[in-house]
């Protein structure tokens, strides 16, 4: 690793460290540790290591079926060795993790390294629709809950990314720069996709979103923590989004800020923190573990001008 990268993941590191900091302030550690011994471990630990490789397996498949829907054909099996990889290099840095995974994808497959990079943008966007039909289900089914108001902005955001799939569903555009964008190469799959591909996609991510909601209402009651599941369900997509931003890695900082600033109302920060780090702990072992895998799978795949 160059020393410029080692800086970034140093620095990565040590904003996650002051975020947590900052959500720890005025919680005495012998508070966070006590609330950890008695945490529920019989629960929390299968619990989170189901969700863990829902996630994990849940989105090898939603790759492969990504790239074949709009490059070449990949199977789960081929997948798999790929996303060991990414999983494992966003310890270090997410942007790295990115960068190898397009760069996996192309000597594998052949698909050029930003058109890899626009196909994993139009599962954003389609991630995105999902969170935000899931915010809304929360909200017509928690009617009582205190987020029930955000379907408002649910609904908004759910508008705005319907209005851009339906400019690429429509067929290509009139207006010339429109036209340009349309045609660019490098925009195959929001060209390609079709209805029957968002539905087909939209039909894996769902569940793996909804387990992650399911797995962080029994984490909760592994800490003693009694949450409405509605209110849960509601703020599990904004949790993922936040920890999905390459602020720092896998989430780690920005996980515990949300989750004590998203539930303080039902819950001591000393226990909302003492849950959100185990999480994270669980969830950078679980990656770690990985190693063994990432390195014999792909170590000769991994292309030579990663960004530094």
């Amino acid at each position: 690793m160059s020393g410029r990268r080692a800086a970034k993941v140093a620095f990565s590191y040590l904003v996650a460290a002051a975020i947590i900091v900052w959500a720890a302030r005025g919680v005495p550690l012998a508070e966070i540790d006590r609330h950890l011994e008695q945490a529920r471990l019989s629960l929390f630990v299968p619990v989170t290591v189901g969700a863990f490789l829902c996630w994990f397996l849940g989105e090898t498949l939603l790759y492969s079926r990504l790239f074949s829907f709009f490059h070449r054909r990949v199977t789960w099996r081929e997948m798999l060795p790929m996303t060991t990889a990414f999983y494992f290099l966003q310890v270090v840095n997410g942007a790295l993790a990115g960068a190898a995974f397009a760069g996996l994808i192309q000597k594998r497959k052949g698909v050029p390294w930003l058109e890899s990079g626009l196909t994993m943008l139009f599962l954003g966007l389609l991630d995105f629709q999902v969170m935000a039909l899931l915010v809304l289900a929360a909200a017509l089914f928690g009617r009582d809950s205190p987020l029930s108001f955000t379907w408002r902005y649910a609904a908004a955001a759910l508008a705005l990314c319907w209005a851009t799939a339906a400019f690429w569903l429509a067929g290509p555009p009139r207006a010339r720069l429109a036209r340009r964008l349309y045609d660019w190469e490098p925009m195959s799959a929001f060209r390609r996709a079709s209805l029957a591909h968002y539905l087909s996609l939209a039909g894996i991510r769902a569940p793996i979103f909804l387990a992650q909601g399911l797995a962080l209402y029994l984490d909760m009651r592994a800490f003693g923590l009694r949450v409405p599941p509605s209110y849960v369900f509601a703020l599990t997509p904004p949790i993922l989004l936040l920890t999905a931003l390459p602020i720092t890695p896998i989430g780690i900082g920005t996980e515990q800020a949300a989750v004590v600033l998203g539930f303080q109302a039902y819950g001591a920060r000393a226990t909302l923190l003492a849950m959100s780090l185990s999480m994270s702990g669980m969830g950078l072992l679980l990656r770690l573990a990985l190693a063994p895998v990432a390195a014999a799978k792909t170590a000769t795949l991994l292309p030579d001008d990663l960004p530094a």
